[in-house]
């Protein structure tokens, strides 16, 4: 008559106590003793195992494939016992008399099993250092240097900070170098973005100043002339523009709607 067994995956080691357990989807599942041979068991644990852990949200390894089972009902985790061909009848019939033994009413008899994995470590690269507030402030510094020296660079001002955080972090004594990652590529496209934005409004709009004695005769004159300067007459010529930063993207001019 076939069995129930109970599979439950936990995060941690054998030699110490897991309190997280991954969710399994189909953690019940029958295994017949008198029919079922140890490799049956085996892959119908596997299964549910690999594809529970592939829709974990965190990644994960299996330093060890072991399927254990405790040997009492209060058996801490350290003692476990791993199943194998030789000793998975035996250890399921004790599992059915500490069953037997237990005067708490816990429902029909279940053969409770346990898999264990491991969080991946993320890889951290030798002298890789933590991107403090302090080390970010020189790394920035550093790069505005290195910016005043390269003309035919032109960025905006998330790129920068991206950057900034990025060279932070390299070990000590990195020469500045353009990021080569994704995300600085995505952050030059918003500046380059913002920037063409800045272009079209201060093609629309101009600031006009005026000193305290200007009448409103006065303002309105200056304002008609602005208009036309706006309308492109050549009665008011476009000043120049002033000297970039270093650094600061060249706008380019954008028309005026008709």
């Amino acid at each position: 008559m076939p069995t129930p067994v109970r599979l439950r995956v936990k995060i941690g080691e054998i030699t110490k106590a897991s309190r997280n357990d991954v969710h399994v989807a189909e953690h019940v599942f029958s295994f017949d003793k008198e029919r079922d041979i140890y490799e049956v068991f085996c892959r119908k644990v596997e299964e549910r195992v690999v594809e529970d852990l592939h829709n974990y949200l965190k990644k994960t390894i299996r330093p060890e494939t072991s399927v254990y089972i405790k040997p009492s009902q209060t058996a801490r985790q350290r003692d476990w016992v791993a199943l194998t061909v030789e000793n998975l009848a035996p250890r399921i019939a004790l599992a059915y008399t500490n069953y037997q033994k237990c005067t708490k009413d816990s429902g029909p008899f279940k053969i409770e099993v346990f898999v264990l994995a491991a969080r991946k470590e993320r890889r951290v690269l030798p002298g890789t250092r933590r991107a403090t507030a302090s080390r970010v402030q020189e790394a920035a510094t550093t790069i505005d240097n290195y910016l005043e020296q390269r003309h035919d660079l032109q960025v905006g001002e998330i790129a920068p900070t991206h950057w900034s955080i990025s060279h932070a972090r390299q070990p000590e004594g990195t020469t500045v170098a353009l990021p080569d990652t994704a995300t600085f590529s995505q952050a030059l496209h918003i500046d380059a973005m913002q920037a063409d934005e800045r272009v079209e409004v201060e093609s629309d709009f101009r600031n006009i100043h005026a000193p305290p004695s200007f009448t409103e005769q006065d303002r309105h004159r200056r304002g008609a002339e602005d208009g036309a300067w706006s309308a492109g007459s050549p009665a008011t010529p476009r000043p120049p523009p002033g000297p970039l930063r270093p650094g600061q993207r060249q706008l380019r001019p954008v028309p005026l709607a008709s």
